[in-house]
């Protein structure tokens, strides 16, 4: 429903459908376990890296080439996963009940977009607009830590000192 709200010619009209649920409680698992798997993913690339950077001779955490192809396809898929079911939770019947658990999935997605630079960022945008019209203050606060750069960067700029 909000795709069909953006003119025509915005670039982020990304997502003409969004996945829906059956309740709200299988919703909020169901991102849950995707944000785990994407966080999971991010943490073994991550990881590696790291390692890489220290000691180029340390063997992978990833048996081949195509494991690692495989890990960050998977990550995108739940990414996208999560940013399609937004639209569920800002949905103006939800009220505010759906909204205040969107804060993790929310920051860890943005911020997997925006560091690669991925379109799906601009989703973004049109949900945080919504939000903000469900739920002023978390609106707000949201966009705060979108600016912030999301992922873990916001939250230590934004949570931690405040």
């Amino acid at each position: 429903m909000l795709y069909h709200t953006l003119p025509k010619e915005s670039p982020a009209r990304l997502f003409p459908k969004f996945l829906c649920f059956l309740d709200l409680d299988i919703a909020q698992q169901l991102v849950l376990y995707w944000s785990g798997l994407l966080f999971m993913q991010l943490t073994q690339s991550n990881t590696e890296q790291a390692l890489r950077r220290r000691d180029p001779s340390l063997p992978s955490l990833y048996s081949t080439d195509a494991e690692r192809a495989a890990g960050q396809t998977k990550a995108r898929e739940c990414a996208t996963n999560v940013v399609r079911s937004l639209e569920y939770f800002v949905h103006p019947d939800m009220g505010l009940t759906a909204t205040d658990f969107l804060g993790l999935p929310v920051n860890l997605v943005y911020g997997f977009f925006s560091d690669r630079d991925l379109p799906e960022r601009l989703w973004f945008d049109v949900i945080f607009d919504q939000i903000s019209i469900v739920s002023p203050g978390f609106g707000d606060f949201m966009k705060a830590m979108a600016n912030r750069g999301g992922g873990g960067k916001a939250f230590q700029q934004l949570v931690l000192k405040q």
